[in-house]
């Protein structure tokens, strides 16, 4: 974590063994998981309609292009409408165009489709389906000689292996989108794959180069007008900041950008941003801040349905009632992100869930239950390899055995 080293330090006396600045931690991390739902800061909706109206347009004569123009169509609005259950939905929908275009052998209106469903897998966090069709539809958009298309099924590529931890895959293939990009003359497409570049590096820790690709970005973004892409660089560059300790420089900037998302209809990224500035009014004590900033996030992650995002929140609040000394009201929230961090499948939300719920019946001097709550995340802290919780746990567990 890029906390870690900090998180010790401080651990070694607090408490609560960290309980904020892991929290922070572990938050950053679930993040990754909303971020990748628009890794692309524009969106798929406007790229899509062009596609299919041309596909239209030049199909008319065709009952089976022009079924599946109407299918791919109604998928679309299905996904416009932005929810979990409207988005699954759409994939529904366009698988069934998909075989409408396979049965004629339609390869640009094949590879759109591929691509858009492969899309809305990487909108829902499941990115190992999306990479499965972001690979069909690449030789597709290749075949028929479309370097718009081939550039962004390249673009999206590297967002999804971003979100799936590889970031020297990621760069490989987000260093193939730029000079066609460029090539292509794209100026907004081009802001938004120098934006991956530097998240790349900054989560790798080169925040030196990371600045250099933001700062090339950002020009690019707001001459295009593309509000969506300046507001996911001003983020990005919030995190950054955030992780170098420079908590007023990353409010700065998360400021910047939640109006932006705001603007642009973005509820994920704005709710995404909420929580960030959460976050850092904890760090600054300033907790009051923290609760107005959860409580307007929380019902965003509600109406997008996103576990992850209300989890990530639920963990928000418990912090600021442990440290406004209400322990009962924070266990509350820590056991109600608990089974959210289960049903996502998400590992270190569970974990530090767990772990942290271990230390306030700790600290309420409710053993056994601490000591449950220790055993239960020991297993998935050595699947993590979280050296420094695990001692921290083997120690606490001996102590509280009978």
């Amino acid at each position: 974590m890029a906390k870690q080293n900090q998180t010790d330090k401080i651990s070694q006396k607090s408490p609560l063994f960290g309980i904020g600045h892991y929290s922070l931690a572990v938050f950053t991390c679930i993040l990754l998981l909303s971020e990748s739902v628009v890794a692309a800061p524009r969106q798929l909706s406007p790229d899509f309609q062009d596609k299919s109206s041309q596909i239209a347009q030049g199909s008319e004569q065709e009952k089976t292009k022009a079924a599946a123009v109407r299918v791919m169509q109604e998928g679309l609005e299905l996904y416009k409408q932005g929810t979990v259950e409207s988005k699954r939905r759409a994939i529904a929908k366009w698988e069934e165009a998909l075989s409408l275009y396979r049965a004629v052998s339609e390869k640009a209106g094949e590879g759109v489709i591929l691509f858009g469903i492969g899309r809305t897998y990487f909108d829902l966090g499941e990115s190992q389906k999306a990479l499965s069709y972001f690979n069909q539809s690449l030789p597709l958009f290749r075949t028929v000689g479309n370097k718009e298309w081939e550039a962004k099924n390249l673009i999206n590529l590297g967002h999804t292996y971003y979100a799936l931890r590889e970031n020297q895959k990621a760069l490989e293939y987000f260093n193939q989108s730029l000079p066609l990009f460029r090539a292509l003359g794209d100026k907004a497409f081009e802001a938004v794959n120098l934006w991956g570049i530097g998240r790349v590096y900054n989560t790798l820790g080169e925040q030196q180069q990371a600045l250099e690709y933001y700062n090339q970005s950002l020009p690019l973004s707001r001459a295009a007008g593309d509000k969506a892409t300046e507001a996911a660089i001003l983020m990005e560059m919030g995190r950054m900041y955030d992780r170098q300790g420079e908590k007023q420089k990353a409010l700065a900037y998360f400021n910047q950008s939640l109006p932006l998302f705001q603007q642009v209809g973005n509820k994920t990224e704005e709710a995404t941003t909420l929580n960030y500035i959460g976050f850092v009014y904890l760090d600054l004590k300033e907790k009051q801040k923290a609760l107005d900033s959860f409580n307007q996030s929380l019902p965003l992650w509600r109406e997008i349905g996103s576990k992850a995002g209300i989890a990530s929140t639920f963990v928000g609040f418990g912090v600021v009632y442990y440290d406004l000394g209400e322990k009962q009201k924070a266990l509350d929230y820590f056991h109600q992100s608990l089974p959210l961090f289960r049903e996502v499948g998400y590992k270190p939300g569970e974990a530090a869930n767990l772990w942290i719920i271990a230390n306030i019946y700790d600290n309420l001097g409710e053993k056994q239950k601490a000591l449950d709550y220790y055993k239960q995340s020991l297993p998935l802290l050595q699947q993590l390899n979280d050296k420094p919780r695990i001692a921290a746990t083997l120690s606490n567990i001996k102590r509280l055995s009978p």
